[in-house]
């Protein structure tokens, strides 16, 4: 689902809605990003 969300996103950048979708898009990967580390922390895998 994530990666139809990404194409969809790359489809979408050609057109005047690049910029927002681009940062839509940078805004999902950092919250995915924090979410892996958060999850990791809990579950004690956290890399030193």
């Amino acid at each position: 689902m994530a990666a139809d969300v990404f194409v969809a996103a790359r489809r979408i950048s050609a057109s005047n809605a690049g910029p927002i979708l681009m940062e839509f898009q940078r805004n999902v990967f950092l919250k995915t990003e924090l979410a892996t580390i958060i999850a990791a922390g809990i579950n004690g895998k956290l890399p030193a």
